[in-house]
Order: structure tokens, then C-alpha cells, then sequence
């Protein structure tokens, strides 16, 4: 070392790209450039840098000689301040202010453009683009990455980063990233792009690597292999455009890859949720992601200050899955006044992505609401102190440490339709709200769109919505379950029965291992597998109500700002019809009414209760509507 004063990178580097951009210039102009001794004070000022130059370490890993990083230095003139790039956009040869061909071959000397060949480094690795036109006049640009590195700033090509996102937030299981950082480390020390998979799913390994990039300073993005264009000259450019970004920049990639195989994407990547028995490329390493665990009440004792706060922390961490980076964000949302309570900045933290696999429902029914039997009404009042005891029973007393399966609660509600299944899964959540003094979101998962025909779709659609759920603190209810939990084959005639079984098995681990609030309807109860009834806290049977309960029904479905005349609720009692069907009748006869300009009477009862029996294809009573009118 010569005793002079070191430079920081930054510095050191616009020292180097300033001399070269120079250099070019005065190449353009026809000028001496020897006397600016290039080399040599390129060769000083990386000497008191900590790394060398970005021009150089483009030159390395992309294999440029010295001809090749002249042309790419020229071609980069006319991104630069009017100063350099105007003799360049004056020069005859020039094509829209740019160089080309001809400009490199009278600036830089006969043959110059050698280092253009299609399968010379800066073509073939999509360092410069050239644009359509006669050979020598097309006019030629650097990759807005390439061009930004030259100057010590990190850019990403829209080809591949337009169809990439951030990877989703959560918990992190941290010997899992440690171990993952210290591989991915020593490969990439070593110029290898390494390919690692798990058999987690795609919501475990994108908070994973994530983790991992951020510790590694390495930028990470998640990719949906459903978005990379069909082979053609699209996923050519794409791939190419990757490829470079990922020497350039150490992109990481984490895609969801349940077949195992993906296109050879040139970068280190992270294959999620594949399948036990899916093909793989040779030299994959298998990466165990165990289940990581969210914020528990210790953990947010260091980011509270306010005593309210801490004491809902318990709570908070039983009902909702945060990661540490969503932790910190509710507590200084509290800190600065942005939420009344705890509840309120996590509820705004955490994440619900459903998408079209189920909907919120926004008006819940109320307890009074429910018209059943004491038995049902007793189980349904049983479920309502889950919340409430929640921490006490599985924390304080222990449970959770015996096993982390069935911590939640899975009910079953079956009995025919109409007997107020949905409305008291609806009712039990709201009393659970008012018990808990919090906001419960209830989702209303959408069975058919869950189902697919497509091979391990069904189950990545279910991993999408438990793991959603248990994010946000959500309850969530499976109308018309029979279609999700129906019975296993027994004997597997081919591959279908295979992964139907594997389906059903997978479904059966999320509902046993979700911490919240599952509520599953049917109107089957002999079309559920007899396996999944260990997995309910609760199997709650709806009846068909008594005449006694329907004239209950009947008293409370038809509202008291309704005009009526001589309308007997004994006499309706007499129905031989559900809940749901009941209110069908109330409504439809008030809409006969309403057109009348007339008050309700038993004539649009009779009228209504005919239309009804009608759509359930049974039998009219015309022996009971018959005095009706």
C-alpha cells in the first residue's frame, strides 16, 4: 500500500466511470486519449478502493476483454450528461444520438465490432440492445441495468421483474434461514446458481428467503410460474434478461414448483411446495422448512409501552399469526395515535388474500336470531367462551405444549336444509365479537372454486385459505362442506384415487392444525368420512323444527313495521317446512302484499307457501291452505 488516503466504493467507482465515459468521448472526437493514461489511473484508484470498480467487475463476470468494455463504454455515452454524450450524438454516423455499428468500427478501428457477434459476451448475455434497422445503422443501447450498475445504482429489467413480486411477509423459522443463508452464501462464493427446494408451501418459503436476502443483502422475488411467457423468442428475452440481472445484482428466486421442474433461469432459486415424488434437477438440495412461530405474548412485550396494550397482548397472539416485521408495524402504528387499541393496529396488519376462494360477510346474524332445540342451543353457547379462555386453557394451563394440533376450533354443523346452520355459525362468531370486545372477520369460503381438476390445485387452493385465515384472526365457514370431505377410496384403481386420497389427507391437517375458527356445514352427514369427526371439537345436529319451535320462527321472521290483517301464526306453524324456508314464505308473501298496496294477510301466506312447496317438488297442503283465502 503507497499511504494514500483510501475511497470509499461510491466514490472511488464515479472516479473510474468518469475516466472511462472521458475516454470514450475524446475517442469520438478523434482526440488523444493516451494522454489520459487510463489503465494506469484506473489501476490507482481501484487500489484504494475496498472492491474494484463496477466496470470491472462487469468485465469479470460477464467475460469482456478489454475491446469488448471499450464498446460497451462508448455505447453508454449517450445515456450520459450533454457534456460527453454530444459529440457522440453529432457524429455522422450516429444513428437517434446513439452509436452503431459504424461508429464503433471508425471510432474504435476495423473489426472493432467483433464484440458485437451474436455469440460474443455482450450480445449473448443482453448487455446491449440494438435496434431494428441496416446492420451498420442500428442504432445500439446498454440494458438499463447494465447501465446503472456502471454508475453504482441497482436497476431490474421489466422483462422478468414485472411478472415477479416481493415475496409475502411472515413468520420465519430462524435455524431454517440460517442454515439456508450459509448455503446459498458458499454457492454463490463459488459462481454456482444453486437450486433448492422444499416440500413447504409457497407461504413458508417466500417469508423464508426473504429473510435470508435481507440478511445477505440480496435482492429476492417470487414468482408464479403461471406468469413465464410459452417457449418463443418472449421467454428467450425474459430468461436472458434474468440471467444477467442475476450476475449483475444476486437476484434470488422463490417460485411455488409442486411438479419440480421449472426453465433454467440462470439465478439461485428456491422450488416451494414440491411434490414428494416430483421430478428434480440433478444437484437440487432439499431444504426443511419447519412451521415457524408467530409473535407469541413475549415477543411483544418489548414493542408495547402502554400497560393496556401489553395486557391484550396474550390475546392478540393467540388469535392472529404476525411476523415479527407486522408486529413491529401494528406497535408503532399504536405508538403514534394510528389505532384505539392493540386489537385495531394488528387488525390492520394482518393479511386476509382469499381472492376469490371466499368473501367476508359483512352483517352477521345476532343470537336472537336462533330458534332451536336446548341441546344444539347449549353446544352453540359452549363454542361462544373459545375466544375468551383461549390463552388461559392452551398457554397458561398447557395444552399448547402437549401438542400444537387441535388447539383450534373445528365444529360440524349437519341436519337437513333451512335448520339455521349458517345463521347460527353467523350468530356464534357475533357473540364471540361481543364477548371478546373485538372484531372478528367470518369469510364465507367458496367450496366450488376450491375444487379443482386440476392435480394439486384442490390443496393449494386450501393451503391458500387456512394460511390466509390464520394470518388475520379469521373464522371462517364451509358451506355444503360434503364436497370437500367426503369419504376416501379405499382401494386406489389409478393415479386419480391417489391424489384424491393425498388431497383429503392434506385437508385433514390443515383443519386440524388451524388455530382459529372453522365451521363446516352440511346436509349430508353420511357423505363426511368418519375420519374427519375426531378432528371437530364440536358436531352440532340441527333438526327439523317441532310445530312448537316454528310458531317461534314464524313470531320473529316477519318484521313489526310490516302492515298485516288477520295473519295467524298457529295456523302457519302447521307448515311442515325449515327455518330458511319459512322466511322464504314471509318474504314472498310480502312482496305480494307490497304490490297490492294491502296489508299482509293469510291469502298471501297461502300464495307464497304454494310457490314454496312447489320449488321443493312436495306435496301442497291444500288441506291447511285451504281456508286461508
Amino acid at each position: 500500500m503507497d499511504g494514500s488516503p483510501r475511497l470509499e466504493w461510491h466514490a472511488g467507482n464515479a472516479e473510474v466511470t468518469a475516466l472511462a465515459l472521458r475516454r470514450a468521448c475524446l475517442q469520438v472526437q478523434g482526440e488523444d486519449s493516451q494522454a489520459l493514461h487510463f489503465d494506469r489511473q484506473k489501476q490507482v484508484i481501484e487500489g484504494r478502493m475496498p472492491a474494484v470498480s463496477a466496470l470491472s467487475r462487469i468485465a469479470v463476470l460477464f467475460g469482456l476483454d478489454a475491446l469488448a468494455c471499450d464498446v460497451l463504454t462508448l455505447i453508454a455515452l449517450s445515456d450520459q450528461p450533454p457534456a460527453l454524450s454530444a459529440p457522440l450524438q453529432e457524429h455522422p454516423l450516429s444513428n437517434l444520438g446513439r452509436a452503431t455499428r459504424g461508429v464503433i468500427e471508425e471510432v474504435l478501428g476495423p473489426g472493432s465490432t467483433a464484440a458485437l457477434a451474436p455469440s460474443a459476451p455482450l450480445m449473448a448475455q443482453g448487455l446491449v440492445h440494438e435496434a431494428p434497422g441496416r446492420l451498420f445503422e442500428r442504432p445500439m443501447s446498454l440494458s438499463t441495468s447494465v447501465l446503472e450498475a456502471l454508475h453504482g445504482r441497482t436497476a431490474h429489467d421489466p422483462l422478468w421483474h414485472d411478472v415477479t413480486h416481493a415475496p409475502a411477509d411472515g413468520p420465519v423459522p430462524q435455524d431454517a434461514a440460517t442454515r439456508l443463508a450459509r448455503a446459498l452464501s458458499a454457492a454463490m462464493g463459488q459462481g454456482v446458481a444453486p437450486v433448492f427446494y422444499t416440500h413447504a408451501p409457497a407461504a413458508q418459503a417466500e417469508p423464508l428467503l426473504g429473510a435470508v436476502g435481507a440478511a445477505l443483502d440480496l435482492p429476492v422475488r417470487a414468482l408464479n410460474l403461471a406468469d413465464v411467457p410459452a417457449p418463443g423468442a418472449e421467454r428467450a428475452a425474459m430468461l436472458q434478461a434474468l440471467r444477467r440481472d442475476g450476475r449483475l445484482n444476486g437476484v434470488v428466486i422463490v417460485c411455488d414448483a409442486p411438479e419440480g421442474l421449472v426453465p433454467d433461469f440462470g439465478v439461485p432459486l428456491l422450488l416451494a411446495g414440491v411434490a414428494p415424488d416430483a421430478p428434480l434437477r440433478e444437484g437440487a438440495v432439499c431444504v426443511p422448512v419447519p412451521a415457524a412461530h408467530p409473535m407469541g405474548s413475549a415477543d411483544w412485550q418489548p414493542l408495547l409501552a402502554d400497560n393496556l396494550a401489553k395486557a391484550q397482548a396474550a390475546e392478540v397472539s393467540a388469535t392472529y399469526a404476525l411476523s415479527p416485521a407486522q408486529a413491529r408495524r401494528a406497535a408503532g402504528a399504536l405508538a403514534y395515535g394510528m389505532a384505539d387499541d392493540l386489537w385495531q393496529a394488528v387488525q390492520a396488519q394482518s393479511s386476509s388474500d382469499m381472492g376469490p376462494l371466499a368473501q367476508p360477510i359483512a352483517h352477521l346474524s345476532q343470537w336472537d336470531d336462533l330458534v332451536l332445540p336446548d341441546q344444539p342451543l347449549q353446544a352453540l353457547e359452549q363454542m361462544t367462551h373459545f375466544l375468551a379462555h383461549r390463552h388461559q386453557v392452551n398457554v397458561e394451563w398447557g395444552f399448547a405444549g402437549k401438542t400444537p394440533r387441535g388447539l383450534g376450533m373445528a365444529a360440524l354443523f349437519h341436519g337437513v336444509s333451512g335448520t339455521g346452520k349458517t345463521t347460527a355459525a353467523e350468530a356464534v362468531v357475533r357473540r364471540m365479537q361481543e364477548v371478546q370486545g373485538t372484531q372478528i372477520t367470518l369469510y364465507r369460503v367458496n367450496v366450488a372454486a376450491l375444487v379443482s381438476k386440476y392435480i394439486g390445485e384442490t390443496a393449494k387452493n386450501f393451503q391458500q385459505v387456512f394460511q390466509a385465515g390464520a394470518a388475520s384472526g379469521a373464522a371462517l365457514v364451509f358451506d355444503e362442506c360434503e364436497g370437500l370431505f367426503g369419504k376416501r377410496t379405499a382401494q386406489t384403481r389409478d393415479s386419480l384415487d391417489k391424489h384424491s386420497n393425498a388431497e383429503l389427507g392434506y385437508l385433514l391437517q390443515c383443519l386440524e392444525s388451524y388455530p382459529g375458527i372453522a365451521i363446516l356445514t352440511t346436509n349430508m352427514r353420511d357423505a363426511i368420512d368418519d375420519a374427519f369427526f375426531r378432528r371437530f371439537r364440536f358436531a352440532i345436529e340441527f333438526p327439523f323444527p317441532d310445530e312448537a319451535l316454528r310458531r317461534q320462527i314464524w313470531e320473529r321472521v316477519i318484521p313489526d313495521a310490516v302492515p298485516r290483517d288477520g295473519v295467524d301464526v298457529g295456523a302457519l306453524a302447521g307448515l311442515s317446512l325449515a327455518g330458511g324456508h319459512i322466511r322464504a314464505v314471509a318474504l314472498n308473501a310480502a312482496y305480494l302484499a307490497a304490490a297490492q298496496q294491502a296489508p299482509l294477510t293469510m291469502s298471501h301466506m297461502a300464495a307464497a307457501a304454494r310457490m314454496e312447496f312447489a320449488k321443493l317438488e312436495r306435496p301442497v297442503p291444500e288441506h291447511l291452505l285451504a281456508g286461508w283465502g
